[in-house]
């Protein structure tokens, strides 16, 4: 399916942002009532800035967690002074579907990597294996169909499928998504909790 659209991801500090939006209509109005520069602020709430340096807490933290009321480790736990974005934005294209699932979903993040195991699943198949994927699986095609569209047998059809499966299987096992790697011949399946959570419903 043709990827229509272009879909942008923004990384902000959900802990800070939160906090300032619970008091403030924007972040803008926050930082005039405090009289600091709105664009210093933002860089803190898209982590493009660090609120911690080798001299401790900046003093841009310190006030505006005195202003919120909030300790400086509740707006910025120890996993989240060190980081500094150089970019909190970035974009990817989808089909229309993609976008409704995501759209749809209870938990945008667990959709969106899903996704990504999708695409790491098939990013190295053949357009040919990723043909007969396809039908098989999302179209429901069987193998004699396949085969009479693709001008090609049924068991070359059944052979492409299972090679292309294997493709799938030892990818997904790279990427940490398998417990263990398959032999050449094992259809079975060995998900771990990592995967199994990204399938289930």
């Amino acid at each position: 399916m043709a990827k229509d659209l272009d879909v942008k991801v923004t990384v902000r500090n959900a802990r800070l942002l939160k906090a300032i939006l619970s008091k403030h209509n924007s972040v803008a109005e926050f930082a005039r009532e405090i009289g600091r520069n709105p664009g210093y602020i933002g860089s803190l709430v898209a982590m493009k800035a660090k609120p911690y340096g080798k001299k401790g807490w900046t003093q841009l933290a310190f006030d505006i967690a005195a202003y919120l009321g909030k300790d400086m480790e509740q707006l910025w736990p120890e996993h989240m002074r060190d980081i500094k974005l150089k970019k909190s934005t970035a974009s990817f294209e989808a089909s229309l579907d993609e976008v409704q699932q995501i759209m749809s979903n209870n938990n945008p993040a667990k959709a969106l990597e899903h996704l990504d195991v999708v695409k790491v699943a098939i990013s190295g198949l053949t357009p040919r294996e990723l043909k007969v994927v396809k039908m098989h699986q999302i179209d429901g095609d069987g193998f004699k169909d396949i085969a009479k569209d693709m001008e090609i047998s049924g068991t070359r059809a059944a052979d492409i499928y299972e090679k292309a499966l294997r493709k799938m299987r030892h990818r997904l096992y790279a990427k940490g998504f398998m417990e263990q790697k398959v032999s050449l011949f094992d259809r079975k399946f060995f998900i771990t909790d990592k995967g199994r959570e990204l399938f289930s419903d």
